[in-house]
């Protein structure tokens, strides 16, 4: 997958003993939609990596594996794991593979063409519309999309008003502008452009952060 690269087991040691001298927090995301968030506290077993058992957590199914994000300068790094508890510790296996999501220019995700990502355009500038565009890319800064059509025709500079809607997550309504356009006489794709997300509301932005997070963990778990 072009999004992720495995890292050495020296980078993982590296990124792990800074979780742990940091207290970075790892979130371990299993069960379709539970949340783990827990804390290094020592790297000293052979096999299993020792966490702080969160108060809230009263028990895990045997062989519980779950996908966990770890931040580490300004990047994130992913891995899958089985989890288990024993008294106030939480541990997950050293010798998962750890990947990282690489580096775009733009921050965007490439979403793999089997993926459900689309865009309901609403509005263009002051018109009435009803489009359906594929999402090809996306971050929490914008996104880039194309339409099967050739009517309306958009240009830079055009505002857009739509519903995003990415995999079985709520749809959320944005406002954005057209950064980039062109079109194309060959193919499905007619138009293709580049949108940047504009006059977000603190909950839009708050949860267009949360879909990207869970759009590189879904695309990560179905990857490896």
């Amino acid at each position: 997958m072009d999004n992720f690269k495995k890292i050495s087991e020296a980078t993982k040691e590296k990124i792990l003993q800074y979780t742990l001298i940091n207290k970075t927090v790892i979130v371990f995301k299993y069960s379709g939609s539970k949340i783990i968030r827990a804390r290094i506290e020592n790297l000293n077993r052979k096999y299993y990596i020792t966490c702080r058992r969160p108060k809230d957590l009263v028990s895990l199914r045997t062989k519980e594996q779950a996908t966990a994000v770890i931040p580490y300068q300004e990047e994130r790094y992913f891995f899958k794991s089985f989890l288990h508890i024993e008294g106030n510790s939480l541990f997950f296996r050293r010798d998962s593979e750890m990947f990282h999501l690489k580096r775009r220019k733009n921050k965007r995700l490439k979403i793999p063409t089997n993926y459900p990502a689309m865009l309901m355009i609403k509005k263009q500038n002051h018109n009435l519309t009803f489009l359906r565009a594929t999402i090809h890319d996306f971050s929490d800064l914008g996104c880039k999309v194309t339409l099967n059509t050739e009517s309306p025709a958009f240009k830079k500079g055009d505002l857009i008003i739509g519903t995003l809607r990415i995999g079985n997550k709520k749809g959320v309504e944005i406002n954005a502008e057209v950064k980039h356009h062109f079109r194309s006489k060959k193919g499905k794709n007619k138009q293709t452009f580049g949108l940047q997300f504009i006059k977000l509301s603190a909950y839009q932005e708050s949860y267009i952060k949360s879909l990207f997070l869970d759009l590189q963990r879904e695309i990560f778990m179905e990857s490896y």
